[in-house]
């Protein structure tokens, strides 16, 4: 004689067909975002926000690259010293 089974038990699916949401991989890139550092004011003892220049992006680079190989009469071969150059007068400005 075979068991009924009661209409009214769920019965759970098997283990096998029990599948996990996989979380989507990070990404390669990084966004570039200003970041806010905290100083601390020594006569109040107050922590104020200080903003911190973002790194220069690589279009702002690369613009002042060519600025300074127009400047430099347009000489071939210059182009790595134009963009180091670049680079440092970005980020110390």
């Amino acid at each position: 004689m075979a068991k009924q089974r009661n209409s009214r038990s769920k019965s759970k699916p098997p283990a096998a067909a029990v599948v996990a949401p996989i979380a989507p991989a990070p990404t390669a890139r990084a966004a570039i975002v200003e970041d806010v550092a905290v100083t601390t004011v020594a006569a109040t003892n107050v922590a104020a926000p200080a903003l911190v220049k973002a790194a220069p992006g690589h279009d702002e680079i690369a613009r002042r690259a060519y600025e300074l190989w127009l400047h430099g009469g347009g000489q071939m071969g210059t182009h790595l010293d134009d963009w180091l150059r670049a680079e440092r007068e970005l980020i110390t400005a």
